[in-house]
């Protein structure tokens, strides 16, 4: 059984949103993401379907030449000197002997593109789960955002409440209830502005997930991601990442392209033999052969060839870039988990600050603007927590398309 890590977005902050939850009945979880994101993709369906095409190419592959025999009918009348007519009758038969061996290299090439092909499929697979998990964790990210100015909104309310009451007993001016009220303005922006980011998060994961538009969704207060292994493993299986082995096997593609285009340029020689009644009857048997003098299929066999180099040098490349793509993202992840750590570590104090602030300020013991000054830094730390979670979440997912995680 793998770690488990859990990205917390909001939920140490206690937040709570009954309008948001209310509307998202259906939280979608890690495994719904990852089966419904590979059916619903459009772009799975395109690579599936290009896979079945270069299949079809092996059908026919096998057949011992790739020239068909030639069979020759003539008939008709034949006038001669003395005024007779005779009816002619002349047939041919031409059998191909191939022995240029391009049936095995048929074959073999069409393994190689149906190997590259299927490599394509897991790939467009991969990515499909890649992109609905980035949207999952959008989606999170938005709703804890939302949650959080849902609070923001909560302590303004009640602070404006407070203000009016004490400027109705006398004890401060018309000043801070003016100034709640704008509080309460800003809050209610921002909780306007985030339910928006909900709403067009949830429309990306429905089109993910291939839902209807109008279907109720939302994500997991508490993220939950496997716990990725350590360095080592993952290059020890990257080469399994579906690019690579699509790369590779573009690589023995090409290859088997070039025995196939050698192939091609060997003659195939012909065994006929022929019949028929003119002014007698007779019959023959001959041998026809092509000489390979002008052209012997040079011109394929050299694309062939400098298409190896070039497979060669983007598999490669693609090796080099891999690698250094999943150093740098486990870097990332392991920094954005230390910075969530630190950030989670000032979360019960910034709350204890809020209460005490608050309090005070019910009680007459502060005034409003120095309240204001609390909740502003307070909220920047609940803001830094949350971001920082969301980062760990983004960094984990990047991680996982680095290593060509989640099949």
């Amino acid at each position: 059984m793998r770690a488990r890590i859990r990205l917390t977005l909001g939920l140490a902050l206690g937040l709570s949103t009954p309008g948001l939850r209310a509307q998202s009945t259906a939280a979608v979880d890690l495994d719904t993401v990852l089966s419904r994101a590979v059916a619903a993709s459009p772009a799975v369906r395109v690579a599936e379907a290009n896979a079945a095409r270069v299949a079809a190419l092996g059908v026919g592959a096998d057949q011992p030449s790739r020239e068909n025999p030639t069979l020759s009918v003539w008939s008709g009348p034949r006038r001669l000197a003395d005024g007779s007519t005779l009816a002619d009758l002349t047939f041919s038969l031409s059998w191909p002997i191939d022995l240029s061996a391009t049936r095995p290299a048929r074959l073999a090439a069409v393994d190689a593109q149906v190997v590259e092909s299927l490599a394509a499929r897991d790939l467009a697979r991969l990515s499909a789960r890649h992109e609905a998990l980035a949207q999952w964790v959008r989606l999170a990210a938005a709703e804890a955002r939302a949650r959080l100015e849902t609070e923001r909104f909560e302590l303004a309310t009640r602070a404006q409440a407070t203000a009016e009451h004490r400027a109705s007993i006398g004890v401060t001016g018309a000043e801070e209830p003016t100034l709640a009220r704008l509080l309460v303005s800003q809050a209610q922006g921002r909780i306007a502005a985030a339910g928006t980011e909900v709403e067009a998060a949830r429309v990306g994961l429905r089109f993910a997930l291939g839902l209807p538009w109008a279907s109720a969704l939302s994500a997991p207060e508490g993220l939950t991601l496997p716990a990725p292994a350590p360095l080592a493993t993952l290059l020890g299986s990257l080469a399994q990442r579906p690019d690579l082995v699509r790369a590779r096997a573009g690589v023995t593609s090409a290859q088997r392209d070039v025995s196939l285009q050698r192939a091609l340029g060997r003659p195939v020689p012909r065994l006929g033999f022929g019949a028929g009644r003119e002014n007698e009857y007779y019959a023959r048997l001959g041998f026809d052969m092509p000489l390979p003098v002008y052209q012997r299929n040079q011109t394929g066999v050299a694309v062939a060839q400098a298409q190896v180099r070039e497979r060669e040098a983007e598999a490669e490349a693609l090796q080099r870039r891999a690698e250094a793509a999943l150093r740098e993202a486990m870097a990332r992840y392991e920094g954005a988990l230390e910075a969530a750590r630190r950030a989670q570590a000032s979360m019960a104090l910034a709350r204890d600050v809020e209460q005490l602030s608050t309090r005070a300020f019910e009680l007459g013991q502060r005034d409003l603007v120095s309240l204001l000054s609390v909740l502003r830094e307070t909220f920047a730390v609940y803001e830094a927590a949350l971001g920082a979670s969301v980062a760990v979440a983004e960094a984990r997912v990047a991680l996982g398309v680095a290593a060509g995680e989640w099949p």
